[in-house]
Protein backbone atom coordinates (compact mmCIF):
# COMPACT_ATOMS: atom_id res chain seq x y z
CA UNK A 1 0.00 0.00 0.00
CA UNK A 2 2.78 2.20 0.71
CA UNK A 3 4.08 1.57 -2.78
CA UNK A 4 0.71 2.58 -4.21
CA UNK A 5 0.26 5.95 -2.04
CA UNK A 6 3.75 7.36 -2.97
CA UNK A 7 2.93 6.89 -6.81
CA UNK A 8 -0.47 7.86 -6.07
CA UNK A 9 1.03 11.17 -4.79
CA UNK A 10 3.39 11.71 -7.74
CA UNK A 11 0.45 10.54 -10.27
CA UNK A 12 -1.72 13.79 -8.94
CA UNK A 13 1.03 16.07 -8.40
CA UNK A 14 1.42 15.36 -12.28
CA UNK A 15 -1.29 17.23 -13.21
CA UNK A 16 -3.84 19.73 -12.18
CA UNK A 17 -7.06 17.77 -12.15
CA UNK A 18 -6.92 13.82 -12.40
CA UNK A 19 -10.14 11.58 -12.88
CA UNK A 20 -11.12 9.09 -10.18
CA UNK A 21 -12.13 6.41 -12.44
CA UNK A 22 -8.97 6.66 -14.77
CA UNK A 23 -7.02 6.79 -11.72
CA UNK A 24 -8.69 3.53 -10.09
CA UNK A 25 -8.17 1.88 -13.19
CA UNK A 26 -4.41 3.16 -13.36
CA UNK A 27 -3.87 1.20 -10.03
CA UNK A 28 -6.86 -1.30 -10.25
CA UNK A 29 -8.37 -0.56 -7.47
CA UNK A 30 -11.79 1.27 -6.69
CA UNK A 31 -12.53 4.59 -6.77
CA UNK A 32 -13.54 4.15 -3.29
CA UNK A 33 -10.24 3.07 -1.99
CA UNK A 34 -8.85 6.32 -4.47
CA UNK A 35 -10.71 8.37 -2.26
CA UNK A 36 -9.82 6.99 0.97
CA UNK A 37 -6.00 6.95 -0.06
CA UNK A 38 -6.53 10.55 -1.42
CA UNK A 39 -7.65 11.61 2.49
CA UNK A 40 -4.12 9.82 3.67
CA UNK A 41 -2.66 11.62 1.71
CA UNK A 42 -3.92 14.84 2.93
CA UNK A 43 -3.20 13.98 6.43
CA UNK A 44 0.53 13.99 4.90
CA UNK A 45 0.02 17.51 3.42
CA UNK A 46 -2.21 19.20 6.42
CA UNK A 47 1.26 17.59 8.18
CA UNK A 48 3.49 20.05 6.18
CA UNK A 49 1.06 22.37 6.18
CA UNK A 50 0.53 22.27 2.05
CA UNK A 51 -2.58 22.57 0.40
CA UNK A 52 -5.03 19.64 0.03
CA UNK A 53 -6.25 17.80 -2.73
CA UNK A 54 -10.28 18.45 -3.34
CA UNK A 55 -12.35 16.28 -4.52
CA UNK A 56 -15.32 17.22 -6.74
CA UNK A 57 -17.82 15.44 -8.79
CA UNK A 58 -14.85 12.43 -9.36
CA UNK A 59 -12.72 14.83 -9.88
CA UNK A 60 -8.94 15.54 -7.57
CA UNK A 61 -7.99 19.04 -8.20
CA UNK A 62 -4.19 19.64 -7.23
CA UNK A 63 -3.60 22.99 -5.92
CA UNK A 64 0.08 22.05 -4.70
CA UNK A 65 3.04 24.73 -6.71
CA UNK A 66 5.87 23.54 -8.41
CA UNK A 67 7.68 25.39 -5.63
CA UNK A 68 5.64 23.99 -2.83
CA UNK A 69 6.42 20.01 -4.70
CA UNK A 70 10.06 20.61 -4.20
CA UNK A 71 9.64 20.78 -0.53
CA UNK A 72 7.44 17.09 -0.88
CA UNK A 73 10.53 14.97 -1.81
CA UNK A 74 11.27 13.77 1.65
CA UNK A 75 7.60 12.39 1.57
CA UNK A 76 7.42 11.16 -1.20
CA UNK A 77 9.78 8.22 0.13
CA UNK A 78 6.21 7.45 1.76
CA UNK A 79 8.30 5.55 4.64
CA UNK A 80 9.36 9.07 5.84
CA UNK A 81 5.58 10.58 6.45
CA UNK A 82 5.20 11.75 9.83
CA UNK A 83 8.39 10.85 11.18
CA UNK A 84 10.52 13.87 9.87
CA UNK A 85 11.75 16.81 12.02
CA UNK A 86 9.06 19.37 12.34
CA UNK A 87 9.05 22.84 10.25
CA UNK A 88 9.40 26.18 11.62
CA UNK A 89 5.53 26.87 11.98
CA UNK A 90 5.33 23.29 13.27
CA UNK A 91 7.52 24.24 15.87
CA UNK A 92 5.66 27.26 16.75
CA UNK A 93 1.89 25.47 17.18
CA UNK A 94 3.38 22.88 18.95
CA UNK A 95 4.48 24.94 21.60
CA UNK A 96 1.63 27.10 21.80
CA UNK A 97 -0.27 23.72 22.01
CA UNK A 98 2.00 22.57 25.41
CA UNK A 99 1.24 26.21 26.83
CA UNK A 100 -2.36 25.70 26.21
CA UNK A 101 -2.78 22.80 27.87
CA UNK A 102 -0.36 22.74 30.52
CA UNK A 103 -1.20 22.46 34.23
CA UNK A 104 2.60 22.67 35.21
CA UNK A 105 5.26 25.03 34.25
CA UNK A 106 6.28 24.63 30.47
CA UNK A 107 10.19 24.91 30.47
CA UNK A 108 11.49 25.72 27.21
CA UNK A 109 14.71 23.68 27.69
CA UNK A 110 12.22 20.50 27.73
CA UNK A 111 10.78 21.94 24.52
CA UNK A 112 13.78 21.92 22.72
CA UNK A 113 14.97 18.50 23.51
CA UNK A 114 11.31 17.02 22.61
CA UNK A 115 11.18 18.75 19.44
CA UNK A 116 14.36 17.63 18.60
CA UNK A 117 16.30 20.58 17.84
CA UNK A 118 19.40 22.92 18.94
CA UNK A 119 19.40 25.84 20.73
CA UNK A 120 19.80 28.66 17.71
CA UNK A 121 16.81 26.67 16.50
CA UNK A 122 15.07 27.28 19.60
CA UNK A 123 16.29 30.81 19.64
CA UNK A 124 15.12 31.45 16.40
CA UNK A 125 11.92 30.22 16.58
CA UNK A 126 11.15 32.64 20.15
CA UNK A 127 11.88 35.26 17.93
CA UNK A 128 9.40 34.54 15.00
CA UNK A 129 6.85 33.21 17.75
CA UNK A 130 7.16 36.72 19.82
CA UNK A 131 7.09 39.00 16.59
CA UNK A 132 3.25 36.92 16.18
CA UNK A 133 2.43 37.09 19.58
CA UNK A 134 2.64 41.35 19.28
CA UNK A 135 0.18 40.99 16.51
CA UNK A 136 -2.71 40.57 19.29
CA UNK A 137 -0.88 42.62 21.93
CA UNK A 138 0.57 39.95 23.63
CA UNK A 139 4.07 38.73 24.70
CA UNK A 140 6.11 35.67 25.30
CA UNK A 141 7.89 35.59 29.20
CA UNK A 142 10.26 33.23 30.44
CA UNK A 143 11.26 32.72 34.46
CA UNK A 144 13.13 29.91 36.23
CA UNK A 145 9.71 28.94 38.58
CA UNK A 146 7.10 30.18 35.88
CA UNK A 147 8.53 28.44 32.66
CA UNK A 148 7.39 29.96 29.61
CA UNK A 149 3.58 32.08 29.63
CA UNK A 150 1.95 34.06 27.44
CA UNK A 151 0.74 37.27 28.87
CA UNK A 152 -1.68 39.63 28.35
CA UNK A 153 -5.56 40.32 27.93
CA UNK A 154 -7.20 36.75 28.39
CA UNK A 155 -9.44 37.11 25.84
CA UNK A 156 -7.16 38.32 23.08
CA UNK A 157 -4.83 35.28 24.19
CA UNK A 158 -8.24 32.93 23.54
CA UNK A 159 -8.02 34.85 20.17
CA UNK A 160 -4.62 34.25 19.31
CA UNK A 161 -5.12 30.37 20.09
CA UNK A 162 -8.48 30.18 18.06
CA UNK A 163 -6.83 32.77 15.35
CA UNK A 164 -3.29 30.16 14.76
CA UNK A 165 -4.85 26.73 15.28
CA UNK A 166 -7.62 27.30 13.41
CA UNK A 167 -5.47 27.94 10.29
CA UNK A 168 -3.71 24.28 10.86
CA UNK A 169 -4.54 22.19 7.71
CA UNK A 170 -4.64 19.23 10.61
CA UNK A 171 -6.30 20.60 13.36
CA UNK A 172 -9.89 21.28 10.61
CA UNK A 173 -9.53 17.65 9.40
CA UNK A 174 -9.11 16.40 13.18
CA UNK A 175 -11.72 18.59 14.25
CA UNK A 176 -13.81 17.06 11.22
CA UNK A 177 -13.22 13.90 12.55
CA UNK A 178 -10.94 12.78 9.33
CA UNK A 179 -7.78 12.25 10.40
CA UNK A 180 -5.84 9.39 11.06
CA UNK A 181 -2.60 9.89 10.51
CA UNK A 182 -0.09 9.94 13.49
CA UNK A 183 3.29 11.48 13.79
CA UNK A 184 4.62 14.12 16.16
CA UNK A 185 2.78 17.22 15.20
CA UNK A 186 -0.40 15.70 14.61
CA UNK A 187 -0.33 13.73 17.73
CA UNK A 188 0.18 16.80 19.71
CA UNK A 189 -3.14 17.76 18.36
CA UNK A 190 -4.73 14.87 19.17
CA UNK A 191 -3.47 15.43 22.54
CA UNK A 192 -5.16 18.70 23.00
CA UNK A 193 -8.19 18.42 20.74
CA UNK A 194 -9.23 14.92 22.18
CA UNK A 195 -11.73 12.58 19.91
CA UNK A 196 -14.23 12.56 23.30
CA UNK A 197 -13.90 15.92 23.75
CA UNK A 198 -14.59 17.17 19.59
CA UNK A 199 -17.56 14.21 19.69
CA UNK A 200 -19.24 15.54 22.75
CA UNK A 201 -19.05 19.49 21.94
CA UNK A 202 -19.95 18.91 18.66
CA UNK A 203 -22.96 16.70 19.24
CA UNK A 204 -24.10 18.85 22.23
CA UNK A 205 -23.96 22.06 19.65
CA UNK A 206 -26.32 20.10 17.05
CA UNK A 207 -28.61 19.16 19.85
CA UNK A 208 -29.07 22.66 21.53
CA UNK A 209 -28.81 24.81 18.37
CA UNK A 210 -30.56 22.72 15.31
CA UNK A 211 -31.70 26.14 13.41
CA UNK A 212 -29.11 28.78 12.94
CA UNK A 213 -25.77 29.14 11.22
CA UNK A 214 -23.96 26.32 13.05
CA UNK A 215 -26.49 23.81 11.73
CA UNK A 216 -26.17 24.92 8.03
CA UNK A 217 -22.74 25.68 7.96
CA UNK A 218 -19.97 22.54 9.47
CA UNK A 219 -16.91 25.36 8.73
CA UNK A 220 -18.79 27.33 11.47
CA UNK A 221 -18.92 24.36 14.00
CA UNK A 222 -15.89 23.41 13.42
CA UNK A 223 -14.74 26.62 14.57
CA UNK A 224 -16.73 27.21 17.47
CA UNK A 225 -15.69 23.58 18.63
CA UNK A 226 -12.09 24.52 18.19
CA UNK A 227 -12.73 27.93 20.69
CA UNK A 228 -14.79 26.11 22.98
CA UNK A 229 -12.00 23.54 23.43
CA UNK A 230 -9.84 26.62 24.02
CA UNK A 231 -11.70 27.31 26.56
CA UNK A 232 -12.10 24.43 28.17
CA UNK A 233 -8.14 24.71 28.38
CA UNK A 234 -8.30 28.29 29.97
CA UNK A 235 -10.64 28.07 32.61
CA UNK A 236 -9.67 25.09 33.64
CA UNK A 237 -6.18 25.91 34.47
CA UNK A 238 -7.65 29.15 36.23
CA UNK A 239 -7.41 31.61 33.15
CA UNK A 240 -10.58 33.39 33.19
CA UNK A 241 -11.42 36.87 31.42
CA UNK A 242 -12.22 39.46 34.17
CA UNK A 243 -15.37 39.30 35.94
CA UNK A 244 -18.57 41.40 35.14
CA UNK A 245 -19.93 43.52 37.40
CA UNK A 246 -23.54 43.33 35.69
CA UNK A 247 -25.97 40.20 35.12
CA UNK A 248 -25.22 37.76 32.27
CA UNK A 249 -28.09 37.36 30.45
CA UNK A 250 -28.04 34.03 28.43
CA UNK A 251 -30.93 32.74 26.06
CA UNK A 252 -32.65 29.94 26.50
CA UNK A 253 -30.71 27.72 24.43
CA UNK A 254 -27.17 29.04 25.25
CA UNK A 255 -28.29 28.37 28.75
CA UNK A 256 -28.88 24.88 28.11
CA UNK A 257 -26.02 24.66 26.10
CA UNK A 258 -23.97 25.86 28.99
CA UNK A 259 -25.68 23.87 31.65
CA UNK A 260 -24.52 20.53 29.94
CA UNK A 261 -20.95 21.75 29.12
CA UNK A 262 -20.34 22.27 32.52
CA UNK A 263 -22.15 19.56 34.49
CA UNK A 264 -20.40 17.25 31.65
CA UNK A 265 -16.90 18.99 32.72
CA UNK A 266 -17.99 19.09 36.31
CA UNK A 267 -16.26 22.70 36.08
CA UNK A 268 -16.88 25.11 38.90
CA UNK A 269 -16.72 28.43 37.37
CA UNK A 270 -17.11 31.60 40.05
CA UNK A 271 -16.33 34.08 37.14
CA UNK A 272 -19.57 35.16 35.66
CA UNK A 273 -17.80 36.94 32.66
CA UNK A 274 -16.94 33.40 31.94
CA UNK A 275 -20.89 32.06 30.90
CA UNK A 276 -21.18 35.81 28.70
CA UNK A 277 -18.20 34.70 27.09
CA UNK A 278 -19.44 31.17 26.15
CA UNK A 279 -22.53 32.73 24.85
CA UNK A 280 -20.96 34.97 23.04
CA UNK A 281 -18.61 32.66 20.70
CA UNK A 282 -21.88 30.69 20.36
CA UNK A 283 -24.10 33.84 19.38
CA UNK A 284 -21.28 35.34 17.02
CA UNK A 285 -20.95 32.00 14.70
CA UNK A 286 -25.09 31.59 15.08
CA UNK A 287 -26.76 34.47 13.51
CA UNK A 288 -27.69 35.31 10.43
CA UNK A 289 -25.02 36.53 8.25
CA UNK A 290 -22.25 34.97 11.15
CA UNK A 291 -18.62 36.54 10.38
CA UNK A 292 -15.95 35.03 9.08
CA UNK A 293 -13.64 33.85 11.28
CA UNK A 294 -10.69 36.67 10.06
CA UNK A 295 -12.90 39.48 10.83
CA UNK A 296 -13.94 37.89 14.25
CA UNK A 297 -10.49 37.94 15.81
CA UNK A 298 -9.68 41.58 13.90
CA UNK A 299 -13.07 42.52 15.57
CA UNK A 300 -11.87 41.32 19.19
CA UNK A 301 -8.60 42.60 19.25
CA UNK A 302 -9.58 45.94 17.76
CA UNK A 303 -12.55 45.97 20.90
CA UNK A 304 -9.72 44.79 23.39
CA UNK A 305 -7.46 46.98 22.70
CA UNK A 306 -9.88 50.11 22.22
CA UNK A 307 -11.36 49.06 25.94
CA UNK A 308 -7.67 49.15 27.29
CA UNK A 309 -6.96 52.85 26.32
CA UNK A 310 -9.80 54.01 27.22
CA UNK A 311 -9.32 52.11 31.01
CA UNK A 312 -5.73 53.72 30.91
CA UNK A 313 -6.81 57.65 30.03
CA UNK A 314 -9.95 57.38 32.02
CA UNK A 315 -9.12 54.84 35.11
CA UNK A 316 -12.71 53.32 35.09
CA UNK A 317 -13.18 49.72 34.39
CA UNK A 318 -15.14 49.40 30.80
CA UNK A 319 -13.52 45.45 30.55
CA UNK A 320 -15.36 44.37 33.42
CA UNK A 321 -18.70 44.61 31.28
CA UNK A 322 -19.30 41.94 28.82
CA UNK A 323 -22.17 43.68 27.63
CA UNK A 324 -20.15 46.24 26.95
CA UNK A 325 -17.65 44.62 25.21
CA UNK A 326 -20.09 42.70 22.90
CA UNK A 327 -21.95 46.13 21.54
CA UNK A 328 -18.67 47.22 20.95
CA UNK A 329 -17.99 44.32 19.01
CA UNK A 330 -20.90 44.44 17.07
CA UNK A 331 -19.68 47.82 15.87
CA UNK A 332 -16.76 47.06 14.75
CA UNK A 333 -17.84 43.28 12.79
CA UNK A 334 -20.25 46.07 11.47
CA UNK A 335 -17.55 48.59 10.44
CA UNK A 336 -15.07 45.68 8.96
CA UNK A 337 -18.27 44.66 7.18
CA UNK A 338 -18.97 48.15 5.55
CA UNK A 339 -14.85 48.44 4.81
CA UNK A 340 -15.01 45.23 2.45
CA UNK A 341 -18.03 46.68 0.80
CA UNK A 342 -16.13 50.04 0.19
CA UNK A 343 -19.14 51.52 2.20
CA UNK A 344 -18.82 54.85 4.23
CA UNK A 345 -21.24 56.06 6.70
CA UNK A 346 -20.60 58.92 8.70
CA UNK A 347 -20.61 57.68 12.48
CA UNK A 348 -23.35 59.56 14.40
CA UNK A 349 -22.12 58.15 18.05
CA UNK A 350 -19.91 61.34 19.31
CA UNK A 351 -23.42 63.61 18.25
CA UNK A 352 -25.77 61.29 19.70
CA UNK A 353 -24.25 61.26 23.06
CA UNK A 354 -23.99 65.44 23.12
CA UNK A 355 -27.40 65.69 22.18
CA UNK A 356 -28.75 62.91 24.89
CA UNK A 357 -26.31 62.78 26.89
CA UNK A 358 -25.66 66.31 27.27
CA UNK A 359 -24.13 66.26 30.79
CA UNK A 360 -21.79 63.04 30.16
CA UNK A 361 -20.55 65.15 27.39
CA UNK A 362 -19.66 68.18 29.39
CA UNK A 363 -17.98 65.85 31.87
CA UNK A 364 -15.80 64.69 29.19
CA UNK A 365 -14.15 68.54 28.37
CA UNK A 366 -10.61 68.43 29.82
CA UNK A 367 -10.51 64.72 29.92
CA UNK A 368 -10.59 63.36 26.79
CA UNK A 369 -9.98 64.47 23.37
CA UNK A 370 -12.12 65.08 20.70
CA UNK A 371 -10.71 62.30 18.95
CA UNK A 372 -11.23 59.79 22.05
CA UNK A 373 -14.95 61.29 22.26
Amino acid sequence: MRERLTNLLRTLLDSSTSSLSDLGKQFNVTTKTIRNEIQVLNEVLAEKSLPLFDIKRGVAYNHISTQQRHSLSDVLDFDSISQGALIPEQRAVYLLLDLLQATQPVYLVDEQEKMQISKSSMDSDLRNLRADLAKYNLTLTTSPKLGAQIEGNERSIRTMFGDVLTRQHALVTLIAQQLIASGVYVDKMKEVFTKQDVTYIRDLLRRCFPKGALAANDMYSQQVTVLLIIWLHRVRNGHYVKDDETTVDLNKENAKFLNELIQHYALKIDVASELGYVGFLINSFNRRGAIDLDDWVKAQIFSVALIDHMETEIGFPFSKNEKLFEELYNHMTALFKRLSQHVKVVNPLRKTIQQGYGPIYDVQDGTLSADHV
